[in-house]
């Protein structure tokens, strides 16, 4: 079993050092590997130099990324060079040492590239973990703690009316479903991740799919008042119920969570040149410009505690693997809003 010193050394790995920090040691310990190479050099063939001129590159690639890597893979070519004849010197011949240069600099810097690739995609598997282990600790504990709490209430009937114990009895149901939800989310994120989200199409009548979804959120929503307001003769739609039920609801719960009591929220729905369009529109105070590139990235910073932080990066996936569209923007005066797009044919 890796000890947690273990695991700690390797985070510290992961996150690198600075480009110029990582470019630098990379260029001394290519100088101080070509001083050896060039004192034992009756002994080592050109191809072994090579080699061993490519160490320092993969070390830069793994801590400095694809810029350093790619500096000092310049610096262990002209190294390289000092190394053929005449040794000491960059001249080379032209007919013979120029080639093995260039495939020797195509060479390392391929393999600096392709280091750097894999490294930074092991740091944002990193990343994500720790987000995910963050939303799983803090935003399940808070439904379960209500849960619990009302349960230990539940089990002294003694001390309470049955009035009150129905109020304790709604109070975990509610956040029973709130839970299902978080759960929901998480799951649906490993299938977009594992590339796994097929949409089960079948007819989709989207008001009717609509108001299933207030019904639901009315309870815990009790203090937000929900319009609706769905267009006469709206076709139905081929989508996957359950997926679609999912995007109504994050985008609903989104807008909840950004408007203030009493204030209301606003689900449009109509149908405009063959293509069905949702609209979510809430009045909160809206998105600043550096929020609304990164809306639907997952476990963006600033999730809004209750929330797993990927409920719109799900609404995103489900709506693109229907072969639609979904944006946000800002309302005036104040507000937000969010428009799915989804194709009839």
């Amino acid at each position: 079993m890796a000890r947690s010193g273990d695991s700690d050394r390797s985070r510290i790995f992961l996150r690198g050092m600075s480009s110029t920090a990582a470019a630098v040691s990379g260029a001394t310990a290519t100088g101080v590997i070509l001083v050896v190479a060039g004192l034992v050099n009756t002994r080592l063939g050109h191809p072994a130099q090579a080699l061993i001129l490519v160490v320092p590159v993969v070390a830069t690639a793994v801590v400095g990324g694809r810029h350093a890597a790619a500096a000092v893979a310049v610096v262990a070519t002209v190294s390289f060079s000092l190394l053929l004849e005449p040794i000491g010197s960059p001249r080379v011949s032209v007919a013979q040492d120029v080639v093995a240069l260039v495939v020797f600099f195509v060479v390392v810097f391929l393999i600096g590239m392709l280091v750097t690739s894999r490294v930074e995609a092991l740091r944002r598997v990193e990343r994500h973990h720790a987000a995910l282990l963050r939303a799983v600790s803090h935003d399940l504990r808070t439904p379960l703690a209500s849960i619990q709490a009302a349960l230990s209430e539940l089990e002294d009937t003694e001390l309470h009316t049955q009035a009150t114990r129905r109020g304790l009895a709604t109070t975990a149901r509610r956040e029973a479903e709130r839970l299902e939800r978080l759960v929901g989310n998480l799951l649906s994120l490993a299938r977009i991740e594992a590339d796994m989200l097929v949409p089960n199409r079948q007819a989709v009548d989207i008001g009717e799919l609509i108001e299933l979804c207030t019904t639901r959120l009315q309870a815990p929503l009790h203090d937000i008042r929900i319009e609706v307001s769905i267009a006469d003769g709206l076709p139905l739609v081929r989508a996957d119920h359950a997926l679609l039920e999912q995007v109504v609801t994050n985008l609903v719960e989104n807008a909840a969570r950004h408007t203030p009591p009493g204030a209301g929220i606003q689900i449009v729905a109509a149908a405009r040149d063959d293509q069905l369009q949702i609209e979510i529109l809430d009045e909160g105070p809206g998105m600043t410009p550096a929020e609304l590139p990164v809306v639907f990235d997952a476990f963006r910073s600033g999730a809004n505690p209750g929330t797993s932080g990927v409920g719109l990066a799900i609404c995103k996936a489900v709506v693109e693997a229907h072969g639609g569209t979904i944006d946000a923007g800002n309302r005036e005066p104040c507000g937000s809003a969010f428009r799915v797009v989804l194709p009839l044919a």
